[in-house]
């Protein structure tokens, strides 16, 4: 396919057809794509999209307004969060294959297409999720029938051991935490104190001595916040005053009366009078108030000696009885000998403890590795029984390929992993696959090979017309003819988006050899929509998102 193509592909609404039933049946839309955020404001703005189905010939019409959260099926509402269980309860019943959801199921018969996703990348990856994701192939084998119950069996192992390897790591970083002593030796240590601990004689009336101690301790402590007081107040008032022995009081009456003479102003002898004054009054206040000051710093002086000296005395009282007591040796020994007791409890526990664990973890991980090898040996055990079915499946997958390249039927196995994580690979071989055009050709008769297997499931196939991009016309027309046996032998409703050149090219006289004219009528005749990149009017929704 040209680029050219591929742009037509992308832009006028073809890929969007089958996105958008998707969308409505309970899609997600990639915030992180630009495309999609856009055609996610477009559809909001919209209106009501409506969408007829049946299930088991009962008819249905889903309806849903993108700007509101929920959807409508025959006019019952549903919340956008009930939806995908409401349609696998309904669409699939209690018929579904094990282990499977509607959007699981969904997403298998409908592979759709959407750029950086990789649903055409590989015949196993229809969820678009890599081809080792758990639950991606969990779909897989429950869709061929394959009995899952092993395979969930297996996970919930690996999981478990995987938890206890994270648990492993924590344990060997708190490890370098735990003392490296010989854990005899500690406790050798322990016993050796516990004995001297159980020997000791404290001395006769220590607690009391103590008591006094503590209780001299205290009020020493309030004397000396008492003195802190003393002196910063005596401070606050030498400071207070040396700023009014530095203030000038004088101020000259004579310079005053020069200055006011100059703006022709005259001070008269009663004015005068009362400027000597005032001077003379402030003055005296200054000197009253350092006088009494100065008193007062005296008697604080007097109080700061007295309790200094009361200090001293209860100091070195207080001193006499800390040093009878240091004397004795008693109580600080004792408590030492029981904080190294503690700590030699504390130490030989978190040595014990970590030991425990190591054990448990390595007694739980034999314990799994048992469970998974009774599981592999049961899962050889399931293969085995079921030969015959998974020969048949083979065969099945064989004839569609060989539709496409005589005497080449590929091949398709199940069969035990190589790697631990998985119980079961599925391994999907068409020769040469590895180019585009054949690895198309493998998606195809996979997708096909699902359907003959779970025929009354979903009823349909869909595939986008990326499948075609690297096909020659001889594999284009053979997929149209294996479509229309499938539509009139198993009742298959088949849903593609196509190129009009690659529609012209599987009609055309070079097809004629694989496609009857009946055949080209009924292709032609089966056309719901066409769209055009000629003008914007002729694209799905009448503009471009990409």
């Amino acid at each position: 396919m040209s680029e050219d193509d591929k742009k037509t592909i992308n832009g006028i609404g073809k890929s969007s057809s089958l996105n958008l039933i998707h969308l409505l049946m309970g899609g997600k839309f990639d915030s992180k794509s630009k495309s999609d955020m856009k055609f996610k404001e477009f559809l909001e703005g919209y209106g009501s999209f409506h969408l007829k189905f049946e299930v088991n010939e009962t008819p249905y019409i889903l309806t849903r307004n993108f700007k509101e959260d929920e959807t409508y099926i025959n006019d019952q509402e549903i919340k956008k969060t009930n939806l995908p269980k409401y349609l696998t309860n309904l669409v699939l019943g209690a018929s579904a294959p094990k282990d499977i959801s509607f959007k699981q199921a969904f997403n298998a018969f409908a592979r759709r297409y959407e750029s950086g996703y990789i649903y055409y990348s590989d015949a196993l990856t229809q969820q678009g999720r890599p081809s080792n994701d758990y639950y991606q192939r969990l779909a897989n084998l429950s869709l061929l029938g394959i009995d899952t119950e092993l395979v969930a069996q297996k996970n919930v192992i690996n999981e478990q051991l995987s938890s206890l390897k994270k648990t492993q790591t924590v344990l060997n970083e708190q490890k370098k935490l735990v003392s490296d002593d010989n854990v005899l030796d500690l406790q050798d240590s322990l016993d050796k104190l516990i004995r001297d601990r159980d020997a000791f004689i404290i001395a006769p009336n220590y607690d009391q001595f103590k008591a006094q101690a503590d209780d001299l301790t205290s009020k020493l402590n309030e004397m000396r916040n008492d003195l802190y007081a003393i002196k910063k107040n005596r401070a606050r008032k030498l400071r207070s005053i040396n700023q009014s022995k530095s203030s000038d009081v004088d101020v000259d009456l004579q310079k005053v009366k020069s200055l006011y003479e100059q703006a022709n102003f005259h001070f008269p002898q009663s004015v005068n009078k009362t400027l000597i004054d005032a001077q003379d009054f402030h003055k005296k206040l200054i000197n009253s108030r350092i006088s009494r000051m100065t008193l007062e710093i005296e008697q604080l002086t007097r109080n700061y000696d007295e309790l200094n000296n009361e200090l001293q005395l209860l100091e070195e009282k207080r001193d006499n009885i800390l040093k009878d007591l240091n004397s004795v040796g008693a109580l600080e020994e004792f408590n030492s000998i029981i904080d190294r007791i503690r700590s030699l409890e504390r130490e030989i526990f978190d040595i014990n403890k970590y030991d425990e664990m190591v054990s448990s973890l390595a007694k739980d991980k034999h314990r799994l590795e048992l469970e998974k090898q009774k599981v592999i040996n049961l899962s050889i055990d399931y293969l085995e029984e079921n030969n015959h079915k998974l020969d048949t499946i083979e065969q099945q997958f064989r004839e569609l390929v060989k539709r496409f390249y005589d005497n080449h039927g590929g091949s398709f196995k199940i069969k035990l992993a190589d790697d631990a994580k998985y119980l079961f690979d599925i391994e999907v071989y068409v020769p040469r696959d590895k180019s585009q055009g054949i690895n198309e050709v493998k998606i195809f008769c996979y997708d096909l090979l699902l359907f003959l297997l779970n025929r009354e499931l979903l009823g349909f196939v869909a595939h986008d017309g990326c499948i075609f991009s690297e096909m020659d016309i001889r594999q284009k027309a053979t997929i149209f003819k294996v479509v229309l046996e499938f539509i009139r032998e198993y009742g298959l409703q088949y849903y593609i988006n196509i190129s009009t050149d690659s529609l012209d090219q599987i009609c055309s006289q070079t097809s004629q050899s694989i496609l009857s004219a009946e055949d080209i009528a009924e292709i032609k005749g089966s056309i719901i929509l066409e769209l055009s990149d000629k003008d914007p009017k002729s694209w799905l929704f009448g503009q471009q998102f990409g």
